[in-house]
């Protein structure tokens, strides 16, 4: 028997338009008996055959071209269960629903063609592989029911992923389509696209793995993915752009709660993922392994319009910015309105050229990280309170020019009312840590002064740092 799902023609197929009991074969239209066929065949039926052999299969296919139209189709087979196969092109020019128990099957060439303002709600089941089977004009576009897919491809919207092609339109349109019910699933290409991915709620974009599934921002927009609902997963890919820190865009764009990113590396922006509380909050996301490389900051977190970002967390991963000026690896931000707090990162390490950390905000936290910086590793502003710095590893990485490595530098005018937990750290190097912590030592402030002395004795007394 013929296979029908790789290999279909009109002579594989025949539909039993006579009285029951009565076919016609494939090959040569001689009516023939049902005495002579096994099993016995059933009016209206669809079967598969060996071409020119009398023996016949019953086969749930149901081929489209048997049809006017494809929403004809779907209405004659009604409530049997069904594979429709799509060889050619359908239009679809009104609204249709294809029940749970249809499958539909898209053969090499096979699509559907929706109309401007048309649905096709799928139910049942699709079987495709890696071409377009879905093309629409205007606001047409296809939607599916709960369970009906476990993963939809941008390509079954037209994405290329040759890295040059514009895939942004088949990406976004995938996006939409899997909704709350379904994986938006990338191969392992490079998909170029010049405008930003906005993330629904409860989507999940899943890449093939880092370095595999590359998603190529080309475009001029404040962020190549954007993501301000809640209870989305993003993870296993590259986000990358051309090598720009000077443009304000962020690789990733967080604005909303409870979302999930996991393994993921981001290259080349100004930022590589902004958390921003803007108007609402951006609150009680997760990060797991995030790898940055040639950003300006790796991470940024801020706050405006009355918004607030608290409660986020980072789980290992590696910071390293640039070797620009003024990079930092990890920046929070002062924001009177609503002070960020409740942000913490464990077991990060965080290996920047200059300055690893830059905390103007209070009760954050940075556990068991792993710092390597060329310059300060942790500076406190001015406007930071309470924040925690717990088991963390310092390695020496200062040059040979005699200066004194900061591992925390407390900018000067801290309130006495001012607490900074820090408990358990190691500080590993060849070189005698200045046990001053900063500048600020000899600010003129006594109060200020007193802090600081206090804090350095601490850290003396408990082997954290040798006196200078």
């Amino acid at each position: 028997m013929s296979d029908i799902s790789a290999n279909i023609t009109a002579k594989e197929t025949v539909k039993v338009n006579i009285a029951a009991g009565v076919s016609r074969d494939a090959d040569t239209v001689d009516d023939k008996h049902a005495s002579e066929l096994e099993p016995a065949i059933t009016e209206g039926t669809v079967y598969q055959c060996w071409k020119g052999n009398k023996s016949w299969q019953t086969t749930p296919y149901v081929d489209v071209r048997d049809y006017a139209s494809f929403s004809v189709a779907i209405d004659a087979i009604g409530a049997s269960e069904k594979t429709l196969l799509i060889p050619n092109e359908q239009a679809v020019s009104a609204d249709k629903t294809v029940p749970a128990n249809v499958t539909i099957k898209f053969l090499q060439g096979g699509s559907l063609n929706i109309a401007d303002t048309k649905t096709v709600t799928i139910n049942g089941h699709v079987e495709a592989s890696l071409y377009q089977i879905f093309k629409w004009a205007g606001t047409g576009k296809v939607s599916f029911g709960s369970g009906a897919v476990k993963e939809v491809y941008p390509e079954w919207w037209g994405a290329k992923g040759d890295g040059v092609t514009d895939d942004y339109i088949a990406i976004q349109a995938a996006i939409v389509a899997a909704g709350s019910l379904g994986m938006v699933y990338f191969g392992g290409h490079t998909y170029a696209y010049g405008t930003y991915l906005n993330i629904p709620g409860h989507v999940t974009v899943q890449g093939s793995g880092i370095g595999a599934t590359v998603l190529l921002y080309t475009g001029a927009d404040a962020y190549a993915i954007r993501v301000i609902d809640h209870y989305s997963n993003l993870s296993s890919f590259t986000i990358q752009q051309a090598v720009d820190r000077i443009t304000d865009r962020a690789g990733i764009y967080v604005g909303g709660m409870h979302n999930v990113f996991r393994d993921i590396y981001t290259v080349g922006f100004r930022i590589g993922v902004k958390m921003e509380g803007d108007a609402v909050g951006c609150a009680y996301n997760n990060y797991f392994n995030l790898t940055f490389a040639q950003n300006f900051y790796d991470y940024y977190l801020t706050a405006k319009n009355a918004g607030f970002c608290n409660a986020n967390t980072v789980f290992g991963g590696l910071a390293t910015a640039s070797a620009d000026v003024g990079s930092i690896g990890i920046y929070i931000v002062h924001y009177a309105a609503h002070e960020l707090n409740g942000n913490y990162f464990i077991g990060t390490s965080i290996e920047v050229p200059l300055i690893g950390v830059f905390c103007d905000a209070l009760s954050n936290g940075f556990l068991n990280c792993r710092f390597e910086c060329g310059g300060k590793d942790i500076w406190f502003g001015a406007n930071a309170l309470a924040n925690s710095v717990i088991g963390d590893r310092w390695l020496d990485v200062d040059d040979d020019s005699g200066g004194l490595k900061q591992y925390v530098h407390i900018t000067g005018g801290i309130d006495v009312s001012t607490y900074f937990s820090v408990l358990n750290v190691k500080v590993v190097g060849p070189r005698v840590v200045d046990a001053r912590c900063d500048d600020a030592i000899n600010s003129g402030d006594a109060t200020t002064d007193g802090v600081i002395d206090a804090l350095r004795d601490a850290m003396i007394a408990h082997g954290l740092v040798a006196a200078a």
